[in-house]
């Protein structure tokens, strides 16, 4: 909420605003042991017979010197400098030193960042800790433990790392005085990271080194162990075989202990810190982005090969879509931004259905001089990218950061490429070898990024000679609608692993890339428990279940998915699309519905070619079939500036609504929705289709549509002012590749406004703007409608104010003394 005022000629001034603030408290321990220290720490011994000694340095840093047993096992025996913190944190301390009086016997003596569910010796708890170099036998690992399970105690972590299931480094990371160690809590889920000097990846370019750059290590859910409120701080423990051991000690050097700095790391370069002027633009996590791209070929067919910036291209040659190959100028493509978020999106790689799409450019203008048509000599549509160019200074999206969703934008099309007219659909493929190269948003460093968008034809068609040949992916230009949704605002989201992943236990469910990765969301977990070893910890095994289709042990795209206190039936929305084309020659679709009792949704992965004779094959991953993974988004009815609804397919029904809309059933799969003052420019319609199939297979009930929806605005449609939604599907009871044919479905529909982006319930608040005109001033706010306005004359404990009403914008006389002006919620 912002505050204004102004004076009798008009003028106004942004009063300080009131806003939602991280409290970090220290509250000391009732214990003749504690003890005030640097940044506000309480320092206490938990367990311990050893009074610590701390030296603050002349540099700033301290250095705290500590016996203790261990904080492997219960109970637990250290010393912790801690303070009380509520709800979402980024804490990092640089860890100077680990010295010990016997490194070699005391072997594993630790300076650790960590957080405590209690000050109890046998509490919950999540570290990442520093070790000796040698002789100790760790010689400076990284490791990654907690206590998750009181039934477990303390345990090895699933995290990317190379030892004891990838909860602890090589030797050598901890590069001492230069280490960093990092805990987030994210909702409900925890990460822990560290930054050295040492650039050995593991897994190589898993996640990137370089300056202050950020090495994920290990992710695990809080689930109902861990409040909202815990204690975080530094535990120093001497590791020794004995508790009350009061000759051996360890000294642990901490410095610039505190909240992490946003963005969390340098942007980098082979190691090196990049200039501010190549860097990118205000890190990507504070509120949804969505863009319109425009996708065209040339009207006489003529086009160029990639690589080449278009001022030094040679002479047109056709273009051949689908030839099987790269050379020559099969895949060019005319790409352009339709319409976007301000600042939102940037993309140094375009070819075919292929955006190597980043966010937050450093420059948005000049971030898009390599789009456009011929005539633009910069245009350049296939560049890895590189510091010097404008495209690539923005962040490269993670699945460690948010979910990414896609929908065609145009009802068919045709182009002078010797293909005839075709129908598409569109996925995100996530498999890290996206060549646009960004900086990484975990560790900064310059890189490829992980996620690009594909659109393929439903049906190829005839061809003529020399023409697209049916064996290779099926890839297409098309116009399309993307959207990106932060975890940091709290959505339920995540990235599930193909069925197949797990040999040795088929059909047990894992985040994409690995549990330790934590492609999820830590809301996306809330209300879970800890349970199980450590291979358990960090699994989506109590929301996923995939399901054995033949009663054989067989397990393929086909799953459940159930959210915690979520009622699939009146909830909510659920976005589902898939992840890996993998050798299909169309891509994957990942269509769902809601059971019928409101515990989960139907989740089918297909591949759409395969799949399309028959509804109940599933995508397997295996031979020329697209991959089962598939990732999610969960969207609750009551999520703020919402406008989307369900739709019954047979009559354009409201099941479920929010926001203003009108939804016309025109004909055998088509719809006209119309959103009050929005137009196709003004933000990004998603569908997903969210019903079962009208015709059941013979003995079945529950098989979910396989319908592909697509919309666009205007143009010859009637009416000229409505979104016009298309649903077909592949009809092969006639033979050969089939024909793409309306069918009525049931869908969702999700608007995701340029101005006034949606987001997770109560996170929105609206921002108050003001400016005279004439005798008036004029106030207006975002973030959507029902906020009431308010005017007062005066500020003061007992400020009375008036309501002037839900209207907005609002003209206001100007008045011949003090004006405030303040938005709240009704």
């Amino acid at each position: 909420m912002k505050l204004f005022q102004t004076n009798r000629a008009g003028a106004a001034w942004l009063l300080a605003p009131r806003r939602a603030v991280l409290l970090i408290s220290a509250i000391a321990l009732c214990s003749a042991q504690s003890q005030q220290i640097q940044w506000g720490l309480t320092l206490v011994n938990i367990n311990n017979p050893i009074t610590p000694i701390v030296v603050t340095n002349g540099d700033g840093s301290i250095s705290i010197t500590a016996g203790g047993g261990d904080t492997y096992g219960a109970p637990d025996s250290f010393t912790y400098a801690y303070q009380q913190v509520t709800g979402d944190f980024d804490i990092r301390v640089r860890v100077m030193d680990v010295t010990a009086t016997d490194p070699a016997g005391q072997d594993s003596p630790k300076g650790s960042l960590m957080v405590r569910a209690t000050l109890d010796p046998g509490s919950f708890d999540y570290q990442i800790s520093a070790l000796p170099l040698a002789p100790s036998g760790r010689n400076g690992q990284i490791e990654s433990i907690g206590r998750l399970d009181a039934a477990i105690d303390t345990d090895d972590l699933p995290g990317k790392a190379l030892n004891y299931g990838g909860d602890t480094t090589d030797f050598g990371y901890c590069t001492y005085p230069d280490l960093w160690l990092r805990i987030q809590r994210r909702g409900d889920k925890f990460m822990s990271y560290f930054a050295t000097t040492n650039i050995t990846d593991f897994p190589a370019g898993a996640s990137p080194f370089g300056t202050n750059g950020w090495q994920l290590l290990t992710v695990m859910p809080a689930g109902t162990n861990f409040p909202k409120t815990v204690y975080v701080g530094l535990s120093t423990v001497a590791h020794n075989s004995v508790i009350s051991d009061t000759t051996h000690t360890v000294t642990s050097t901490y410095a610039s202990y505190g909240p992490t700095p946003t963005p969390p790391s340098i942007p980098s370069t082979n190691g090196v810190a990049v200039p501010s002027a190549n860097g990118p633009g205000s890190f990507p996590n504070k509120q949804v982005l969505a863009i319109n791209w425009d996708v065209s070929l040339p009207a006489d067919g003529l086009g160029y090969p990639s690589d080449i910036v278009q001022s030094s291209q040679g002479a047109p040659q056709q273009i051949v879509w689908n030839s099987g190959g790269y050379g020559a100028v099969a895949r060019d493509v005319i790409a352009d931004v339709n319409s976007e978020t301000p600042g939102g999106f940037s993309v140094a790689r375009y070819q075919a259905g292929a955006f190597d799409f980043l966010l937050s450019p450093r420059d948005p203008v000049q971030a898009l001089q390599n789009l456009g048509p011929y005539s633009n000599p910069l245009r350049e549509r296939f560049g890895a990218g590189d510091l010097s160019v404008p495209a690539s200074q923005a962040w490269a999206p993670s699945p460690n950061y948010g979910f990414v969703m896609t929908t065609v934008r145009k009802n068919g099309q045709a182009w002078n490429d010797q293909s005839p007219f075709f129908y598409a659909a569109s996925y995100v493929q996530l498999d890290g070898i996206a060549t646009g190269e960004g900086y990484d948003m975990i560790g900064g460093h310059f890189r490829g990024g992980q996620f690009y968008t594909r659109s393929t034809k439903l049906v190829t068609g005839s061809v003529t000679t020399g023409g697209p040949t049916s064996g290779s992916l099926q890839r297409c230009a098309m116009p399309i609608s993307l959207a990106w949704f932060p975890y940091d605002q709290g959505w339920k989201a995540g990235y599930i692993d193909a069925s197949s992943v797990d040999i040795a236990n088929p059909g047990r469910p894992h985040w994409k890339h690995g549990d330790g990765w934590g492609l999820h969301s830590g809301t996306a977990v809330t209300g879970f428990t800890a349970k199980g070893g450590q291979s358990f910890y960090n699994s989506p095994t109590n929301i996923l279940t995939w399901v054995d289709t033949t009663g054989g042990g067989t397990y393929s795209g086909l799953a459940i998915l159930q959210l915690p206190g979520v009622n699939s039936a009146t909830g909510g929305m659920l976005l589902t699309v898939g992840n890996d084309e993998n050798n299909g020659i169309r891509g994957p679709s990942a269509n769902n519905a809601a059971l019928p009792d409101g515990s989960g949704w139907y989740v089918a992965v297909r591949d759409i070619e395969t799949s399309k004779a028959d509804p109940t094959v599933y995508a397997t991953t295996g031979g020329s079939d697209a991959g089962s993974s598939f990732s999610f988004l969960y969207i609750p009815w009551n999520a703020d500036n919402l406008i989307g609804g369900h739709i019954r397919g047979t009559n354009a029904a409201v099941i479920q609504s929010a926001g203003s809309f009108n939804v016309q059933h025109l004909s055998t799969g088509r719809y006209a929705l119309t959103i009050p003052a929005k137009a196709g420019t003004n933000g990004v319609l998603l569908l997903q289709n969210s019903g079962y199939l009208a015709n059941q297979p013979t003995g079945l009930t529950n098989v979910v549509d396989t319908s592909l929806l697509s919309y666009e605005y205007g143009g010859t449609n009637t009416p000229a002012n409505a979104f016009i939604i298309e649903s077909r599907y592949i009809d092969v009871s006639g033979g050969g590749e089939g024909v793409v044919t309306l069918r009525d479905a049931d869908f969702n529909f999700v608007w995701v406004d340029f101005q006034n982006p949606l987001a997770p319930p109560g996170t929105l608040q609206p921002v108050l703007s003001i400016r005279k005109s004439g005798t008036n001033v004029i106030v207006s706010w975002t973030n959507g409608p029902g906020f009431i306005l308010q005017q007062a004359g005066a500020l003061s404990a007992r400020t009375l104010w008036s309501n002037l009403g839900t209207q907005n914008p609002q003209t206001v006389a100007i008045g011949t003394g003090p004006q405030f002006f303040r938005v709240i919620s009704p």
